[in-house]
């Protein structure tokens, strides 16, 4: 094998293993929680998934607004401009940091509002309102966390998206 085709899979290993760890523990622990939450009953496991529906929503913002960053940021770490992703990264950040205000106040203030959304079943909607209680701190953080992950990726700096996971 030639030394830089040796090089190149070296390359892509050392990207593709702390990635590959970081989605097995994330689905690890939604595994978990599947399970968890399977123990109480299916309204809980009906409210979560209604619940997780809106998250899904939140996390879509942010992995957009992550991933277009992280075009922009590959293109400018290959062209060594360090300035303009430190500049990127902030604004991304400030942006996450927004988006994850708004869905954390609609969920503090709204909960029940904005589960009748998606069910109408008070037997889904009472659990469901009690689960975002407790999910609306996790998600902000998590929304934050996956914007500096996606953008780090595309500065190859992976490791710290794996022990942010751990």
């Amino acid at each position: 094998m030639k030394k830089e085709t040796r090089q190149f899979i070296h390359d892509v290993m050392t990207l593709a293993i702390p990635v590959g760890f970081q989605s097995l523990i994330n689905n690890l622990v939604n595994m978990i929680d599947g399970i968890m939450i399977g123990q109480l009953g299916e309204a809980c496991i009906s409210a979560v998934s209604v619940s997780g529906t809106f998250l899904w929503l939140a996390d879509t913002f942010i992995m957009g607004i992550s991933g277009g960053a992280a075009i922009i940021m590959a293109q400018d770490y290959g062209k060594g401009e360090m300035k303009r992703i430190k500049r990127l990264f902030s604004f991304v950040l400030i942006l996450a940091s927004c988006v994850a205000l708004v869905f954390f106040t609609l969920m503090t203030l709204f909960p029940a509002q904005i589960l009748r959304i998606y069910s109408s079943m008070p037997t889904i909607i009472a659990p469901g309102v009690s689960y975002m209680k407790y999910l609306r701190f996790s998600m902000a953080l998590n929304m934050i966390s996956m914007s500096i992950v996606a953008m780090l990726r595309s500065v190859r700096s992976v490791k710290l998206g794996l022990y942010n996971s751990m």
